[in-house]
């Protein structure tokens, strides 16, 4: 990601998660999948730790007077990271499939 799409936005939610990082998310996080019946891993580590990245990135930006809107990626950030992800598939033999939305303009 370029400097001026979002660097900051990373080095942002990298903070956050260094924030988050405390014995006691850990437990409650533990817990949690205690009471679920559930083991921490796969699917579940995953989904628990994008719900911790969101909590600590919101409660961040509003512990330093930031919108928390202003760190959603936007349209042309979510492109360029788009097309690294399909230059690294395709880099890597893997197969690779685009789905192109219709085009928003009215003359198409």
């Amino acid at each position: 990601m370029s400097e001026q799409h979002g660097d900051w936005k990373r080095t942002f939610a990298n903070d956050a998660w260094a924030m988050s990082e405390h014995e006691l998310v850990d437990e409650v996080i533990e817990e949690l999948c205690l009471n679920l019946g559930q083991e921490h891993k796969g699917l579940v580590a995953y989904g628990f730790a994008k719900v911790r990245q969101y909590i600590a990135t919101v409660t961040l930006a509003r512990a330093r007077g930031l919108d928390p809107d202003l760190l959603r990626m936007t349209d042309e950030e979510a492109d360029e990271v788009m097309r690294g992800l399909i230059a690294a598939a395709m880099e890597a033999n893997l197969p690779v499939m685009v789905a192109l939305s219709p085009s928003k303009d009215p003359e198409g």
